[in-house]
């Protein structure tokens, strides 16, 4: 295939961000480029010199530290542009392109579930703004978060007490673990309530010396701003921050007064936090995938009350929760003296049996992580391409941080040095144990690739940030030989030499976040070919083929181009469509003449055609009476269900179908690919998801809920077709009711420029129906005006 063109203007907002290499480089890497691997190699090679010279600046150059700081910012800049471009693709992840498409749409809640609500707002409000593609702007929005981790992190080292030599010291040692670096670019909500909950950490920290209002009410929003970020990040920081504010006050590290007031204030701002995630509309789908993960757990699925009550469940639980640990809190605060003798003799038996200990927790660790590992074992292995050796080489990086950080851990307890920094690591372990077992609990189940038996990766993602400052404490004698004195010339070797190990680490750990196809079977990524269909596919529009791809390859595929396209269908690569407008290696886009449009379109239209399903029943009767009368208030129509459908289409005029398959017209519309969601007898297919219609129980006309959807395209001559059809006669009147009063008085409001389609659900409330809906005297499920109309989707 020729090279597809890509205009440099494309990328004016990326490469302001990154260095001149990339730019460089970057076009050298299209597999049709004979140079190809001499300048991926190159590409590592500078990468890997600029590894070594910001070690060197961190531990043994003595600069000012805000020096040391901004060479790390910048050191993050590099490793991000290193991975997203240098093996000739656009390096993502599977939850990134989930929330690339997301961010495309301005009611994404009202679609699948996420875990965050502030990252796909602000994608999109970003995007919009600054009028950049979807893409550029994840690309973007990595590259600045995970430079804003650097001051955030050291700050919050700073205020658990460390130097500040330790704590640029530990930010370095951040990157020898590629679960840090993957969590810190890959663009989803946990990357920003990563950095959220860091903040709150801590201002936390820095807030304990003493209680103010102003303190507590900073902390309130804070906690808010996590629930905003990201569920997960809200729920671990604040299991984190209750279990520290108990061993405060214990170890009388700060005044009982204190500490209980701070607990008390800890635990309002969850409380407060949490009724805004059980509760906050947007969050809706959210809950009910929590409900789901709790009715796939072996344990908790036991307990019907808490999926059928889930809301009221988790404040009840919270609430117990909370008074459980204050009397606890009390009772324990009477035994310091105890609790202390048994803290001494855990110090003595780790001093007296340090070596033995010190095996038991680092084949504990493995044992930890090889029980994960199972759950997802093909997975993980088709990644590494079924080597253990590559696998394992790979992971070198996360070995030595968590081997190192084992040592550290038990020689602090051994010295008696066992502070806040050891006290939040081994809370972030035990949380990794106890995620361990819930996931050990998951039946075998996944959603389109979405796994829930992983959450003890998930905690490792974040274990890194509070491991680091005790694999850094364990460095830094060692690495003072570079800069001191010393009369052994061994010991400056050695700390030359471990100045290099770390330099090959961190470039091992960016290896294993870039997935290089030399070693990995990873194909979640895009490129230049990407985009340039996108283009074109805006630009022309169509239905789009892909050739040969994985799942995992395809669901990528997928959300990038439903982000450049909200209307985007996805057909097989052999197919009757009756154009074929373009092709390449791995697409082909075909099209049935029909174009996209908005609601905004028919603004100024004040009469169409109407074409129901017809009249040869009484449910068709009904549709075609309601029809008449709810259009003909707002329209003037003209009935022509005697014609054609390709005297109708093809009639220059507008048009309004009603029905779904039972509509001649929409059903070819259908089969053509022309419509953006299908209905047929058993679902509704939207480029978001499936939904199952709702059958009657025992009598066809015996429903009390159904699915409609509106939607809009034009014709190739530019007339526009509105189609309203419901999953049943109740469902498409309830349509026509909702167009006539909620669309069509504000057609000339903004929201509805960028709206192709709507989806919504009628519900049964009042118990009446309309006259000619009741096909029945005892009939009582049936629209009228009194029911509920939810709206489920929107594109």
């Amino acid at each position: 295939m020729p090279r597809l063109s890509m205009s440099l203007v494309r990328w004016r907002y990326v490469w302001l961000l990154f260095p001149t290499w990339v730019e460089n480089t970057f076009y050298e890497h299209s597999s049709t480029s004979p140079r190809r691997e001499d300048r991926l190699n190159e590409v590592s090679i500078v990468y890997l010199l600029f590894d070594l010279s910001i070690v060197i600046a961190v531990v043994w150059l003595k600069l000012n530290h805000r020096l040391k700081l901004i060479l790390l910012m910048f050191f993050a800049l590099v490793v991000d542009a290193y991975i997203r471009f240098s093996f000739g693709r656009y390096f993502t992840a599977f939850d990134e392109s989930y929330y690339l498409y997301l961010s495309s749409n301005r009611y994404f809640y009202l679609g699948w579930p996420f875990s965050g609500f502030v990252l796909p707002y602000l994608l999109g409000r970003i995007s919009s703004f600054f009028s950049i593609p979807p893409f550029q702007t994840v690309l973007l929005v990595s590259v600045v978060l995970f430079i804003l981790y650097v001051p955030a992190v050291f700050w919050f080292y700073k205020k658990l007490g460390l130097s500040t030599d330790l704590a640029l010291l530990s930010v370095l040692v951040l990157f020898l673990s590629s679960y840090y670096i993957w969590a810190g670019i890959e663009v989803r909500p946990q990357q920003v309530g990563v950095l959220i909950g860091i903040l709150l950490m801590a201002y936390y920290l820095g807030s304990l010396d003493e209680f103010t209002p102003r303190r507590a009410a900073v902390l309130l929003i804070l906690f808010i701003a996590l629930a905003f970020s990201h569920i997960l990040s809200f729920f671990l920081f604040s299991t984190v921050l209750v279990s520290y504010t108990i061993w405060t006050f214990l170890s009388k590290r700060i005044p009982e007064g204190t500490g209980k007031r701070y607990y008390l204030v800890v635990s309002f701002s969850i409380f407060a936090s949490l009724l805004l995630i059980l509760w906050f509309p947007p969050y809706k789908r959210m809950v009910e995938a929590m409900v789901w993960i709790i009715e796939n757990n072996k344990f908790f699925s036991t307990f019907a009350i808490i999926t059928k009550h889930f809301r009221v469940v988790v404040i009840v639980i919270y609430f117990l929760l909370v008074v459980f640990l204050w009397l606890l809190i009390s009772k324990l605060v009477r035994w310091h003296d105890r609790i202390t003798t048994i803290w001494h003799l855990v110090e003595t038996l780790v001093d007296r049996f340090f070596i033995p200990l010190f095996a038991l927790i680092v084949i504990a660790w493995g044992g930890a992580l090889y029980l994960q590992f199972t759950l997802n074992a093909q997975a993980y292995s088709a990644v590494y391409r079924d080597s253990p050796v590559i696998f394992f080489f790979f992971q070198l990086g996360n070995v030595f941080f968590g081997i190192l950080f084992m040592y550290s851990l038990l020689r602090r307890i051994k010295c008696r040095k066992f502070s806040t920094p050891d006290v939040m690591a081994v809370l972030w372990m035990i949380l990794g144990g106890v995620l361990l077992i819930f996931s050990l609990m998951m039946r075998i189940s996944s959603i389109q690739g979405w796994r829930f038996n992983n959450w003890m990766i998930r905690a490792l993602q974040y274990f890194p940030m509070f491991g680091a400052p005790l694999v850094a404490d364990a460095l830094v004698e060692d690495l003072n030989a570079l800069y001191t004195k010393v009369r052994q010339r061994t010991r400056k070797w050695q700390a030359v030499s471990l100045v290099l190990l770390l330099v090959v680490l961190i470039f091992v750990s960016t290896l294993n976040v870039a997935r290089p196809p030399e070693f990995y079977a990873y194909d979640a990524i895009i490129t230049d070919e990407f985009l340039d269909v996108a283009d074109h596919y805006l630009e022309s529009g169509g239905l789009l083929a892909l050739r040969n791809y994985s799942d995992l390859r395809g669901f990528v595929a997928t959300n990038f181009f439903r982000a450049y396209s909200k209307g985007a269908r996805f057909v097989e690569w052999r197919t009757s469509y009756r154009y074929l407008i373009f092709s390449s290696d791995n697409f082909r886009i075909y099209t049935s003449g029909y174009l996209s449009a908005t609601f905004s379109y028919i603004r100024n239209y004040t009469s169409f055609i109407l074409k129901t399903s017809g009249d040869s029943s009484v449910d068709q009767r009904a549709e075609l009476e309601y029809s008449l009368e709810l259009l003909g208030s707002i329209y003037s129509v003209s009935l022509a269900n005697n014609l054609e459908c390709n005297d109708i289409l093809d009639s220059r005029v507008p048009v309004i179908l009603v029905g779904a398959f039972s509509n001649e017209c929409t059903k070819y519309l259908m089969e053509l690919g022309s419509l953006p969601v299908i209905i047929d007898s058993a679902s509704v297919f939207t480029p978001v998801q499936t939904y199952t219609s709702p059958h009657a129980s025992k009598k066809w006309w015996d429903v009390n809920r159904g699915y409609f959807a509106i939607q809009i395209i034009q014709t190739p001559e530019g007339s526009p077709v509105l189609v309203i059809e419901g999953t049943g006669v109740d469902s498409t009147v309830a349509g026509l009711w909702y167009f006539v009063n909620n669309i069509y008085p504000n057609l000339d409001t903004v929201e509805y420029e960028t709206i192709s389609y709507i989806v919504g659900e009628w519900i049964e409330r009042d118990d009446n129906v309309w006259p000619n809906l009741k096909f029945d005297a005892s009939d009582k499920n049936g629209f009228s005006e009194g029911d509920e109309i939810r709206i489920l989707e929107v594109g």
